[in-house]
């Protein structure tokens, strides 16, 4: 999951590391294919399922490579295709913050992610 262009405003997307590359000053860029959203119309079952941070993607990826920064990236995700052109991606993201007998939870919103993805 990673924030495309580095817009922390947004919500951060999937994609897939494609190249790393050092450069000879030390800096690390990845490049990378975000993952495509399904075609308009599909009901995502997990939208459903709030406490479960999946949803379903296609499984094409697209065929840009964006340059991300390391700083850009959030986190994990886990993607199984549960059919040729379908997939579920699950964001392995989690914080938990406890304080004086409260805790909070802070989970990734996948669904807000599907539907923002472009």
């Amino acid at each position: 999951m990673f924030y495309p262009k580095g817009d922390k405003s947004r919500k951060p997307v999937p994609g897939s590391i494609e190249h790393i590359i050092l450069e000879p000053n030390g800096k690390v860029t990845f490049t990378i294919r975000q993952q495509l959203p399904v075609l308009p119309g599909f009901v995502d079952p997990y939208t459903e399922w709030l406490n479960f941070p999946a949803c379903v993607y296609s499984t094409s990826l697209s065929p840009q490579l964006e340059d991300v920064d390391p700083e850009w990236i959030t986190s994990h995700y886990a993607r199984w295709a549960f059919n040729k052109t379908h997939a579920v991606l699950l964001n392995l993201s989690r914080v938990r913050v406890s304080s004086a007998n409260v805790i909070i939870s802070t989970k990734c919103s996948c669904h807000v992610t599907c539907d923002t993805l472009n």
